[in-house]
């Protein structure tokens, strides 16, 4: 079970076992994995790969509170390392509008800006945002793959 801070650990939270890809098990994203036992934990949990291993979800650091881990909060918040962007503070809904309902995951998006990060909220029933800081450049292949996936893409500015 993974561990992460104030002694908080996964317990039968599997959120990101369906949110997140893992690319060296080829799973996409929003699937779940194949060695996850849902609600129970991960099959092969000794030998998962780094991918796994490294991600601690924004609950797992010791945000928020007991509601908010993700299986109950219906959000899964962290930092992923993305291609090209770099640090990326991402929220993945596991319910439809549940990035609205969450204090954390909306003060999460705040922390990021305010860090000058990209922030990604990936909704399940409504578009994508990509929130930018004004100095982040992408390639046109990216650019290309953001518009095939309907990713809507927007600059943020920040007044001194």
């Amino acid at each position: 079970m993974t561990e992460g801070t104030n002694g908080r650990t996964c317990g039968s939270c599997t959120a990101c076992c369906k949110t997140h890809a893992v690319r060296s098990l080829d799973k996409p994203e929003y699937t779940w994995c194949a060695h996850c036992a849902i609600g129970v934990g991960c099959k092969r949990y000794d030998t998962r790969p780094s991918d796994c291993k490294e991600f601690l979800c924004a609950w797992l650091t010791g945000e928020g509170t007991e509601h908010d881990r993700p299986d109950r909060n219906k959000v899964v918040i962290g930092v992923d390392e993305l291609p090209e962007i770099g640090d990326t503070v991402t929220v993945h809904e596991l319910l439809p509008g549940a990035f609205e309902r969450s204090a954390l995951a909306q003060s999460w998006m705040r922390k990021g800006i305010g860090l000058r990060m990209p922030v990604w909220i990936r909704r399940l029933q409504a578009r994508d945002k990509l929130l930018l800081p004004p100095t982040t450049q992408l390639s046109a292949e990216l650019k290309r793959e953001l518009l095939d996936r309907n990713v809507a893409v927007h600059r943020y500015h920040f007044i001194p």
